[in-house]
């Protein structure tokens, strides 16, 4: 808790779109506003009654985007680009994936409409004076370099990126010959170059040097299972420390199981 002796710390956090970064930075949120932290959330207008729920200050990043650039969450392709690949990933392996007609990274997509939300944010943190800012982000973003104060990017997803070890997304374990990692790579070398190209497009825009998804200026946290991190692989990259979970209070207090499961054998796994 915060006591006389400290500084109650004004923090900001943002997120990508999706509800699961979101998640993951309202648990790291609860833990810092339990200490007595003043803490606000950027995000879009749809996730306003979750964010309030749990006693946050809401902060639409729509109010602040310039118009003439859309946000990410306005990109319905998007969503329709990641159904096409989960559903490919269902049938394929790995290696098939790639060689099928889909190699497009859809992720360029993201960077590409990403240009609204760093408008956003540099004129949120602007008028804010935030302490601290959190990004749960699948990159990093030009405008957690170009604010004037520490920006700690979280990692809510598969940490791979911060180690030497198999291709993101690849699907393969550590224990797969380090070979079928490089023909993995060799085939997604044109869509990661791609990725990075626009991103370094994006960050030229804001005349902000160039920062790849593993950068973490002062503190990088990423959230992974201690027993299922990946050890064998030595330590993660330079200032990153794991968080084990970011789980929110429960929502209810007398949770049941529903009916259809109640008599099922074996054991339950709730994911």
């Amino acid at each position: 808790m915060v006591t006389e002796n400290d500084k109650r710390l004004k923090i900001l956090f943002t997120a990508l779109f999706s509800p699961g970064h979101l998640n993951a930075c309202l648990g790291i949120g609860l833990l810092l506003k339990q200490r007595g932290h003043q803490v606000y959330f950027a995000h879009f207008p749809k996730n306003r009654p979750i964010i309030e729920k749990h006693g946050f200050e809401f902060i639409s990043l729509l109010d602040y985007a310039e118009p003439e650039f859309q946000t990410i969450d306005s990109m319905p392709a998007m969503g329709d680009t990641m159904r096409i690949l989960f559903e490919k990933s269902r049938k394929l392996t790995p290696l098939e994936l790639m060689k099928d007609e889909f190699e497009a990274n859809p992720l360029v997509g993201m960077v590409k409409g990403s240009k609204g939300e760093n408008y956003a944010m540099m004129k949120i943190v602007k008028e804010y004076k935030p302490d601290v800012c959190l990004a749960d982000y699948l990159f990093n973003m030009p405008w957690m370099f170009a604010v004037d104060c520490p920006t700690i990017p979280i990692k809510s997803v598969n940490p791979i990126e911060l180690y030497n070890g198999p291709p993101l997304r690849s699907r393969y374990s550590v224990r797969d010959p380090p070979n079928v990692w490089e023909e993995f790579r060799r085939l997604t070398q044109k869509s990661e170059l791609e990725m990075e190209s626009e991103l370094e497009k994006l960050f030229a825009h804001f005349n902000v040097e160039f920062k790849p998804v593993d950068y973490a200026q002062h503190l990088g946290i990423y959230i992974f299972p201690g027993p299922l991190d990946y050890h064998e692989l030595g330590p993660p990259k330079e200032n990153w420390v794991r968080l084990d979970s970011s789980i929110r209070a429960p929502e209810t207090s007398n949770f049941e199981l529903p009916e259809k499961l109640k008599d099922k054998p074996g054991k339950l796994i709730y994911i």
